[in-house]
């Protein structure tokens, strides 16, 4: 097998060219930024929102708590206003 390591970046950093090349196919760069990063945050939000509605049962917290937890809330609400 073998593996060959480029230390240079997939991308030229002068621009963003979404057509490259003499068969005008899509540009690595254009790809990885408008393509797959993308699709990778929507994967990782739909996992988040199924993980957290199957464990939703599951979590139990005191009265003390919940009031902890809403008190921080509308500390940090309010501190983003100012």
């Amino acid at each position: 097998m073998n593996v060959f390591f480029s230390p240079t970046p997939p991308h030229p950093p002068q621009s963003l060219q979404p057509w490259v090349g003499p068969d005008q196919d899509l540009g690595r760069c254009f790809e990885i930024l408008a393509l797959v990063a993308p699709a990778h945050a929507l994967m990782a939000l739909g996992a988040a929102y199924a993980l957290g509605v199957k464990l939703a049962d599951r979590v139990t917290r005191t009265r003390m708590q919940l009031a902890a937890i809403r008190t921080r809330f509308a500390v940090a609400r309010f501190r983003q206003r100012l």
